[in-house]
């Protein structure tokens, strides 16, 4: 892979013009196991669920408790939208509109003088090499693009006439925000990042309006979501919502999530039920059942087999594509990813504004109800003699158990503030729970360490789902109303979890000139998290005063907060971080435990950086 562009590549000087849409000139033409090793006792619900057969896992169908759809409303929908761009949007759209390729001349002459335009000041070579470095260091925040195909349609003259011009500035924009710590290209590069994004926001503007959206349109505004929720001069919580409205918006106006709809091995979930996966009767429920994620070499020669990380550019595996699929195929494929990691973004900001009590939009992508689509690289699992001879199942993957415990997380959460008779609640939180045993078990079934990004954040959510229907009975119970509580068991599993991942930050803090320090030179959305770990540490204090350990965890997480603040200056996070400082000190004088010192982080003392990216 070639060298990074140097910081003299950085100027903020206009690239291109920006064109500007005339109304409608880019629309189309046309219009568990529990614990114990035994199935657990099947509750109304899944006798309900039973009580279909469109799929073999779960049913399709009409829930008796349809009154409890969590609908989304117009109001929803990001503050700069048109309300009569909403009005005139058809949300049951057709394969050819999801993969919309202009048709009409004067449609494909704007799109080619675009291209033409941009061309001059960027080369397409450019263009392939940053968003390949995109994809390739985002681990499963972008996931979602084939770049082999990617990159054959943008350097085909006429099939990339369908890219959306958003989708190149977004991507030129994330890319060149994560080389511009101060170890890199600094205020000069986070200053061009922040023009690229501007123009990506205004094409994604200008798109909407004349209503063309696509999976593109979509892939840009994930994009810029994550853009958003990283650290950089211009970030603010209300930009990061607004950003993931958008991308909300988008996603149910293309009805990508339900894509799959008629296919036998797709999940539906019933309106109003727990996203629960009723296994068939032929799953293993053995409790020393091993994964096949990594088959034996003795396994047929072309078994799938994933692609293993490289832990010094990824927390995160990809799951393989088929080189023998379609277009159709690979789009389709792509779409099942993108939905998925813009859930994951969705899901990262609605934790965070349930751990500081704050209300979160009720988006389209968190009622599971919403969904009828394959988990990431399910398409290529159910055809692999790895999958078709185990024990385990498609529905058990490391992704599937990542995606569906972020759909059980968002039930149980929005279950927790909506009014029901006890009885149906009751039934609702034993079916939830039911559903997280479950997925403990296939979580503790994965000792390939394929993944440990997703295993723990899927672990992280299960944990969250306990606590949050803990915090529910409690309510049922009259013994409160306040922010989510941990049980201190609860408590210490989650304190041992982070333990672990900050004792490897902190590793590679100490190597912040070399490979591991790219970890976090390169990751500016990493920031917040580390932050709302740090918060949640204080939480736990407040709840428990001699849960003292999360004092010592929250003063080791205080050292990455301070230097990623450091690589990636943000005048509001700085802020916070002074506040959490302030905060955590008055802890640990409560406590008798020795306050937290300065990092005494220096950038000065970085090497200049000049490695290649790694491949």
């Amino acid at each position: 892979m070639d060298r990074l562009s140097s910081p003299s590549d950085l100027v903020p000087a206009p690239l291109v013009p920006i064109p500007k849409y005339q109304e409608n000139t880019m629309a189309s033409d046309t219009p568990s196991a529990s614990s114990s090793n035994k199935p657990l006792e099947r509750s109304k619900t899944r006798e309900r669920l039973q009580d279909h057969s469109a799929s073999p896992y779960v049913a399709n169908g009409h829930s008796p408790m349809s009154h409890r759809y969590f609908s989304y409303a117009s109001e929803q929908a990001p503050a700069h939208i048109n309300s009569s761009v909403l009005q005139q949007l058809d949300v049951g759209v057709t394969r050819e509109q999801r993969i919309l390729v202009p048709k009409s001349l004067g449609v494909k002459e704007t799109q080619r003088m675009w291209w033409d335009t941009f061309l001059e000041e960027c080369p397409l070579t450019q263009i392939a090499q940053d968003l390949r470095y995109l994809f390739t260091d985002t681990g499963h925040w972008l996931f979602f693009l084939n770049l082999e195909h990617f990159t054959k349609t943008l350097m085909d003259s006429e099939a990339r006439l369908s890219i959306q011009p958003a989708l190149i500035y977004a991507g030129l924009a994330m890319a060149t925000l994560m080389k511009s710590s101060e170890a890199e290209f600094k205020a000069p590069g986070r200053e061009r990042a922040l023009w690229l994004r501007d123009n990506a926001a205004k094409l994604i503007q200008n798109s909407i309006e004349s209503e063309w959206i696509d999976a593109s349109l979509a892939e840009a505004a994930l994009i810029i979501a994550l853009f958003e929720t990283s650290a950089h001069p211009m970030y603010n919580p209300d930009r990061v919502e607004q950003a993931l409205l958008t991308l909300d918006f988008i996603i149910r106006t293309t009805s990508l999530t339900t894509i799959d709809s008629s296919d036998p091995d797709v999940l539906i979930y019933p309106v109003g039920c727990v996203p629960m996966t009723d296994p068939p009767a032929e799953w293993n429920h053995s409790s020393d059942r091993k994964c096949t994620c990594l088959p034996e070499p003795s396994d047929a020669p072309h078994a799938h087999i994933a692609q293993v990380p490289n832990p010094y550019s990824s927390w995160s595996y990809i799951p393989a594509w088929n080189a023998g699929w379609t277009d159709n195929e690979v789009h389709d494929e792509e779409c099942r990813r993108l939905c998925w990691a813009s859930l994951s973004l969705v899901c990262n900001y609605v934790s965070q504004c349930v751990a500081f009590d704050r209300e979160p939009p009720n988006f389209f992508l968190l009622d599971s109800a919403n969904y009828a689509l394959l988990f990431p690289g399910e398409a290529l699992d159910r055809m692999s003699p790895t999958y078709r001879s185990s024990t385990s199942s498609t529905k058990e993957s490391v992704w599937a158990l990542y995606c569906r415990s972020m759909l059980l997380w968002n039930f149980t959460n929005q279950l927790r503030m909506t009014v029901l008779p006890d009885d149906e609640k009751v039934e609702l939180i034993y079916d939830a729970w039911s559903e997280a045993q479950s997925l403990q078990d296939s979580l503790r079934m994965h000792t390939c360490n394929l993944d440990t990004v997703l295993i723990y954040m899927s672990r992280e959510y299960v944990y969250n789902t306990q606590i949050t229907i803990t915090q529910t009975l409690r309510r049922l119970q009259g013994l409160g109303n306040g922010p989510p509580i941990f049980k201190r068991k609860q408590a210490e599993e989650w304190l041992w979890y982070q333990d672990r991942v900050i004792r490897t930050v902190r590793s590679a803090i100490d190597n912040l000139g070399g490979d591991e320090g790219y970890q976090l030179t390169r990751r500016p959305y990493q920031v917040t998290w580390f932050a709302n770990q740090l918060s949640i540490c204080l939480l736990l204090w407040d709840y428990d005063r001699s849960l003292k350990d999360a004092l010592v965890l929250a003063k080791s997480i205080l050292v990455p907060v301070e230097v990623m603040t450091s690589l990636w200056p943000c005048a509001a996070l700085e802020h916070q971080l002074e506040d959490l400082r302030k905060r955590l000190g008055e802890a640990c004088a409560a406590e008798g435990i020795e306050p937290p010192v300065p990092s005494n982080f220096q950038i000065g003392l970085l090497p200049q950086w000049s490695r290649v990216e790694h491949d």
